[in-house]
């Protein structure tokens, strides 16, 4: 495995603050631990939400991609996806990949989902090293969240990082919305650690996991990953 492999991930996002959302605490300690860590956004963006989003990514330390593909309405989008992704995945060989939950209420996020899956089952005739693949958590919570990872070091810069998508200081919507909706979640995470409860957390879920072991991610994470195996939650 080259050196490369070894050290990047790849966060899928069908707009321009979702990565950051629900992985910025995440991407943020990998980054902390000369990982490379790149956002690509799928679907289409604007001027505004793209900045926005750079922003955000020189907040967290990672690399921001966008491929400016319709994921609704777009008879050709499993066509595109896989033409922009094969190259991609071919010239970032990440270790890890992480998608949306598959049972998000957002259309736009479960048809990523399900066509990125896809994508990957044709890694391997592609020439692609395996990866591992990961959902990250969803608005309405529905998916069984088996990895738990403590990220209340980065807590205040991962708030700052949040400050950058103005997209929702729009009227009608209560101040620092984000910022609140990350907050409850990730503090419910958290304590949901019943043998040390942790201030803030973030959830994920394992989809395909290291070729010998649970994930990479634990000797990265060290003391900050916890795997939730059969009702028992393991600290690793």
């Amino acid at each position: 495995m080259s050196k490369q492999q070894t050290a990047t991930a790849v966060v899928f996002d069908p707009h321009p603050d979702d990565a950051d959302w629900w992985t910025g605490g995440l991407a943020m300690l990998l980054a902390k631990a000369h990982w490379q860590v790149h956002f690509v956004c799928v679907g289409l963006t604007e001027d505004k939400t793209r900045k926005e989003a750079l922003e955000s990514a020189a907040i967290l330390g990672i690399r921001r991609k966008f491929l400016e593909i319709r994921v609704t309405n777009n008879e050709h989008f499993a066509g595109d996806l896989a033409d922009a992704v094969r190259p991609l995945l071919r010239e970032l060989a990440p270790t890890a990949v992480f998608i949306p939950s598959l049972t998000d209420y957002h259309l736009e996020h479960v048809t990523l989902s399900r066509q990125l899956l896809r994508c990957f089952h044709w890694s391997s005739d592609a020439g692609l090293e395996d990866f591992e693949v990961y959902a990250y958590d969803s608005h309405v919570n529905r998916e069984l969240i088996e990895i738990y990872v403590d990220i209340s070091s980065v807590w205040d810069r991962h708030v700052d990082s949040l400050r950058c998508h103005r997209y929702f200081e729009r009227p009608g919507l209560p101040d620092n919305a984000l910022i609140r909706t990350k907050t409850g979640r990730a503090m419910m995470l958290g304590a949901e650690l019943p043998t040390q409860p942790v201030l803030y957390a973030e959830g994920y879920r394992l989809l395909r996991g290291h070729l010998t072991g649970i994930s990479s991610l634990p000797d990265v994470l060290a003391g900050k990953f916890y795997y939730r195996s059969d009702r028992e939650l393991l600290a690793l």
